[in-house]
């Protein structure tokens, strides 16, 4: 992104597992990865926040769900002791831990149809770091590492992206796009912390301006 044009109307709102429900004048929701399995029982607790989540998706908000953000909105999350959690419940699946690193790496995207962030036969680089795995990984996109192997991953749809992989921010302004469809500003709804947020906000690929 080189122009200032995103700069001036991509504004996030940040929050870490905290509040009731998404903002009224949000039209974008990013949940951009963490370690929700750490913070299982608490985000669980929080009912008012994983309704409206179901229900602003449900509703057609264009989300992006990457990582743990994608664990977010699984119907449960096991942790490493076997307790399990009730979530977001988006998906129809659940999250669960193993004992070592899935996929890990650097992977090259493929997309097998239309969706929120691409079209059909672009690619996407991303890569994967994650303990936990899911009932419902995806199959909307084909990853491909360097050394031949490949997986499907991903569930889409024309307002939503989720799945393990992080993507590189090249999708952003179609995501963009889509929010203004919605809304004649952008303002995403990101729950993460502050350390979070400052990570991003000086991430010059994604240029966003923060507000607090």
């Amino acid at each position: 992104m080189e122009n200032n044009t995103t700069t001036q109307e991509v504004k996030t709102k940040f929050c870490k597992h905290c509040g009731e429900k998404i903002p009224e004048d949000a039209c974008g929701l990013i949940l951009s990865g963490g370690y929700p399995e750490l913070y299982a029982d608490k985000l669980s607790k929080n009912k008012s926040m994983l309704s409206d989540i179901y229900k602003r998706i449900n509703d057609g908000i264009p989300t992006i769900a990457e990582c743990g953000g994608f664990m977010y909105l699984h119907r449960s999350i096991e942790d490493k002791s076997g307790n399990v959690f009730s979530m977001a419940g988006v998906l129809d699946a659940r999250a669960y831990p193993l004992d070592r690193l899935q996929r890990f790496g650097y992977v090259t995207l493929y997309a097998k149809k239309d969706c929120l962030i691409c079209n059909e036969g672009e690619n996407l680089k991303a890569h994967e770091f994650h303990y936990w795995d899911s009932s419902m990984c995806g199959e909307d996109f084909t990853a491909r590492k360097s050394d031949g192997r490949s997986w499907e991953c991903v569930n889409t749809s024309d307002s939503l992206y989720a799945g393990f992989p992080h993507n590189k921010q090249e999708y952003l302004e179609k995501y963009r796009r889509d929010c203004l469809t919605v809304g004649k500003q952008v303002q995403l709804f990101t729950p993460v912390s502050r350390r979070e947020a400052n990570a991003l906000a000086i991430d010059e690929e994604f240029r966003l301006v923060v507000e607090y």
